[in-house]
């Protein structure tokens, strides 16, 4: 709920700036969107935790606008879906077969569960994954718009191709401070799909996008979960 709130705020005053200020920009036949926002998952892995703001989405779409009517009108895009999941900590996750040592081998052999060594503490404990995206959504608009202007609702769907993933670890170790970031496929999915919702203004509007695709192939950690993402747009740059 506090996420939920902070995200209102944020919106009310970010459209505050934009209706009192005038930007100008290249007459380009499409706009660049930025989602910024937070991930959740319906089920947590036992090695996926979700406190606080530590699972992050950031989405960059080049995005064109095609009119359908003065109401109605279809916006449909390319870009990457960069996303963050926490890892918690005290487990984190290795790519590889396990041929010793503590930790779980799942069915593909590919990714496992492991524990983080004793006297270490991370700050950092992430699974990065970036997704090369095709969004669309038809948006309804009210009170009549000309070039997607004014107050709209928005649904539509999202189909996205995982193009890379690793993870990454931050931590202390006597007076140096180690970051690992190592590249796997981590049992993960290749293709998601979902559904979203937009509502707002064209220059700044909520989102809401509901993935229906399973995160990893195979469950991990007695989880298969699926990811939500809530947050905050801006278009136009």
């Amino acid at each position: 709920m506090k996420q939920i709130l902070g995200l209102l705020l944020l919106f009310v005053g970010c459209e505050v700036v934009f209706a009192q200020s005038e930007f100008s920009r290249p007459d380009v036949p499409g706009n660049l969107m930025v989602d910024i926002g937070f991930n959740y998952l319906n089920e947590e892995p036992t090695t996926i935790d979700q406190s606080g703001f530590r699972s992050k989405s950031v989405g960059i779409y080049y995005a064109k606008r095609k009119a359908i009517s003065n109401k109605f009108s279809c916006y449909f895009g390319l870009g990457l879906g960069l996303e963050k999941l926490s890892l918690g900590d005290t487990t984190t996750l290795q790519s590889g077969v396990v041929l010793s040592g503590s930790g779980s081998t799942d069915s593909l052999a590919s990714v496992y569960i492991a524990d983080i060594p004793a006297g270490l503490s991370y700050d950092k404990n992430r699974l990065a994954i970036t997704y090369l995206e095709i969004p669309l959504d038809i948006r309804f608009h009210p009170k009549g718009t000309q070039d997607g202007e004014g107050l709209f609702i928005g649904v539509g769907g999202i189909l996205g191709l995982r193009l890379n993933s690793h993870t990454k670890f931050k931590y202390e170790e006597g007076d140096e401070t180690v970051i690992e970031k190592i590249q796997g496929d981590y049992n993960l999915s290749a293709f998601r799909y979902g559904i979203q919702v937009r509502f707002g203004f064209k220059g700044v509007h909520l989102f809401y996008k509901q993935y229906f695709s399973d995160v990893f192939q195979d469950p991990l950690g007695g989880a298969n979960p699926r990811m939500t993402t809530i947050g905050i747009n801006f278009t136009g740059f």
